[in-house]
């Protein structure tokens, strides 16, 4: 394994409920603790990448998604444990614009009282049996269930972005607004004073960036860097990408804006642009119990 980052989303605990695949502070705690001597703080990580002197063993810590729970309930433990870390932002709740990928992970995971419940009553609105999902679908994925991978087949293979949207909008209109789940441009702001290190993941999250068009493509790049850059009075230099989705042009694109370190969704060894990461959902089988 050469060098790379350890991935992680969601969080519980402080008022973040339980959701599927989220992490408490405790676990966070114990992960940090049993690789505390590998992890380096995100500045050095990059320093080190740029002149090429990172080495196999080392790690970084990093959150994708731009997410509250992380603020509330991951930083101080990383903090604490004298870390710094990778926080990467959609940033068009930056902005004001809700995250559809959050609104729609919210009613999937907190509005209805169960996944399968969700998972029984999309079925019913869809009109496909939820193990639609061809058997090799995202199976390297082990932690995912078979109403997962049928979930995110059809809305990334099936669904157009329009009957995505739509059929989650019906079924989310029945419930109250949720409360905030992104981050703000205070809070953003408040995570570079602390030394962590800011970088985009894309504007808007599309699942498939790699199905936009290269004017689209170019689009998402450039306005979350513009905006990270208004925010953090800097251009950033290091991003990751939406679903491990990139294309050839995307990465041409991030190097023409100055890009310097771009990370992955998977261990596979990579580029510059293409950093390998370990999912959070496989580094918990590492942590003791």
């Amino acid at each position: 394994m050469t060098a790379h980052g350890l991935m992680f989303h969601h969080f519980h605990g402080g008022g973040h409920p339980v959701v599927q695949g989220s992490w408490s502070a405790d676990e966070l705690g114990q992960c940090i603790a049993e690789h505390r001597q590998r992890l380096l703080l995100a500045r050095d990580f990059l320093t080190l990448h740029r002149a090429g002197l990172l080495r196999d063993e080392d790690l970084v810590l990093t959150f994708d998604d731009g997410l509250r729970s992380q603020y509330d309930v991951a930083r101080p433990i990383v903090e604490a444990a004298g870390l710094t870390a990778f926080w990467f932002v959609p940033t068009a709740p930056l902005i004001g614009i809700a995250s559809c990928l959050e609104l729609y992970r919210w009613l999937r995971t907190v509005a209805y009282p169960s996944v399968e419940a969700f998972y029984e009553a999309w079925q019913a609105v869809i009109g496909f049996s939820a193990d639609l999902a061809p058997d090799d679908y995202l199976a390297h994925l082990s932690y995912l269930t078979e109403h997962d991978r049928g979930y995110r087949y059809w809305r990334d293979e099936m669904a157009s972005p329009q009957e995505y949207e739509r059929v989650m909008d019906a079924m989310l209109a029945p419930f109250p607004p949720p409360p905030r789940l992104s981050l703000t441009a205070h809070e953003v702001r408040d995570l570079l004073g602390a030394g962590h290190v800011i970088g985009p993941h894309s504007h808007s999250h599309p699942t498939r960036l790699d199905r936009l068009t290269k004017e689209q493509q170019a689009i998402e790049y450039v306005t979350s860097t513009v905006i990270l850059e208004q925010i953090l009075g800097a251009r950033p230099v290091a991003m990751s990408h939406p679903c491990n989705r990139v294309t050839p042009h995307g990465l041409a694109v991030l190097r023409g804006l100055g890009y310097q370190l771009g990370f992955s969704a998977t261990d596979t060894p990579g580029d510059a642009l293409t950093m390998p990461r370990r999912n959070s959902a496989e580094v918990r089988v590492m942590v003791p119990a």
